[in-house]
């Protein structure tokens, strides 16, 4: 849990991270995972930024090559994630290198400093821009393990986030629950197989992810209005081919 200031607590997740300004009164809480705490100096890039009293105020340097806007819009107590990983890793790589306290460590911290904020910023822009939404990375994962027996936990695993956090999202973002969205996503894959292949009904629900046929055909009638080999046969009577093959 994430305290700011007067403001209402944020649960946070694995993989999301916060930036405040140093003046800033926060704190976290957590029963079992683990925060990782960074703070830095502006003079640890250059002794003139020492009296910086703000983040934006320190991207202002022309070592970020960043415009005022994008400063002074910078993700500022504002919850970010990472699904690379690369955030922890600098500031790891970054916390390391304090404890060296050389000429070379010190050239190492303000590369990876750079780094890191830069990385952040572009992070914030695509959030912003919507380039990444977390429903787009769970529909990649159904598209892997689709035949998976729980491709949600699949999920949570692969995106560092809980099952019934992702599923909220999911809703939220697509207007479909997960459950809703698999279904439909196996279904399709499921009338391919019938229209395609002479493969049994039974291997066709294992393939597709339903281990039991029988609930197999009662959601692929729920959904097209008609059993398995009902809309096999439909198929093949609007190709000939395809009936002679069956045959």
């Amino acid at each position: 849990m994430h305290y700011l200031g007067m403001q209402e607590p944020t649960l946070l997740y694995p993989g999301d991270f916060v930036l405040v300004d140093h003046y800033t009164e926060h704190y976290f809480t957590t029963d079992n995972g683990e925060v990782f705490n960074l703070m830095f100096r502006p003079e640890l890039l250059n002794i003139s930024l020492k009296e910086c009293p703000t983040i934006s105020e320190f991207l202002k340097n022309p070592r970020f090559n960043l415009s005022k806007e994008m400063a002074d819009a910078f993700p500022v107590d504002r919850i970010l994630y990472d699904s690379s990983t690369q955030v922890i890793t600098l500031m790891r790589l970054i916390h390391e290198q304090l404890d060296i306290k050389s000429e070379l460590s010190r050239t190492i911290i303000q590369h990876s400093l750079i780094t890191l904020l830069l990385y952040i910023n572009q992070l914030h822009y695509m959030q912003e821009t919507k380039t990444i939404r977390l429903s787009d990375r769970i529909i990649a994962v159904i598209k892997e393990y689709y035949s998976a027996s729980n491709p949600l936990g699949i999920a949570a695993g692969h995106l560092n986030y809980s099952a019934s956090f992702l599923s909220t999202v999911f809703q939220k973002e697509c207007g479909i629950s997960f459950k809703e969205y698999l279904q439909n996503f196996r279904i399709e894959l499921a009338k391919n197989y019938l229209e395609d292949t002479t493969v049994t009904i039974s291997d066709i629900a294992y393939a597709v992810g339903y281990s039991d046929t029988k609930f197999f055909r009662s959601i692929f009638k729920k959904h097209i209005g008609m059993t398995p080999s009902e809309y096999r046969q439909k198929h093949a009577d609007s190709n000939p081919l395809f009936s002679q093959h069956l045959l």
